[in-house]
């Protein structure tokens, strides 16, 4: 929404707790999706935090 009003404005996502994300299929495949842009959208950052990255499956470790 916010890029709607201001499409030029940098922003930074910070994604807390992923492991929570890919606990489920269906919220792991939104996140790829966001990821890797299917709804691409310019001068946006996402960081992921975790404190339990060995949960994490390998598609989302390795990320471009």
């Amino acid at each position: 929404m916010l890029k709607q009003i201001e499409p030029n404005k940098q922003i930074l996502c910070v994604l807390e707790d992923l492991e929570t994300f890919t606990s489920y299929k269906e919220s792991e495949t939104q996140l790829l999706n966001v990821l890797d842009g299917i709804n691409q959208m310019d001068n946006v950052v996402y960081l992921g935090t975790t404190n339990y990255p060995e949960q994490l499956k390998e598609r989302i470790l390795n990320r471009p």
